[in-house]
């Protein structure tokens, strides 16, 4: 569980130093490919929100298949 945890804290705050860093540059942060950095930029922001993504649906997996004694905490 703390990779999930760790995973996803550190994904999220990348996502948002790109987009910090995109909006200091002056320019857009979503689709833009209009140079080479950008388009780098723009495809660790993609990949970052995937490790997002996909942690969240571990969490999900995790949590249905916890085991919990009683039927109503889950």
């Amino acid at each position: 569980m703390l990779l999930v945890t760790w995973g996803t804290a550190i994904a999220l705050v990348l996502e948002e130093i790109l987009i910090v860093g995109q909006v200091l540059r002056g320019t857009t942060s979503h689709f833009n490919f209009s140079t080479p950095l950008n388009a780098v930029i723009w495809s660790a922001m993609g990949a970052s929100i995937l490790i997002v993504w996909l942690l969240s649906l571990l969490t999900a997996v995790l949590l249905l298949v916890q085991h919990l004694p009683n039927p109503a905490l889950a």
